[in-house]
């Protein structure tokens, strides 16, 4: 998997709030290209309960393995991941 496209590499996450909208951050992407960091990112939760969603582009290159996968997404001390990336 890479981030964005093979012509056109993404840094690039979103943020989506509730009832809100977009926010684009810009990241540093290690150098085996397995991580992409972000610093200061406003996740907009103001409230418990509340929730926002993020996103990444990523695209299969051609020696990535068919079949489901997922990115983990880490804040602060919290790992989850991503909804399932089924790669065919």
């Amino acid at each position: 998997m890479q981030f964005g496209t093979q012509g056109n590499p993404d840094h690039q996450l979103t943020v989506w709030p509730t009832g809100g909208s977009t926010t684009v951050y810009s990241g540093t992407l290690s150098d085996d290209g397995q991580s992409l960091t972000f610093s200061d990112v406003d996740l907009t939760i103001p409230a418990s309960g509340s929730q926002s969603v993020m996103w990444v582009c990523v695209t299969a290159s051609d020696n990535t393995l068919v079949g489901p996968t997922s990115l983990q997404f880490t804040v602060g001390d919290r790992t989850s991941p991503s909804t399932t990336i089924n790669v065919i």
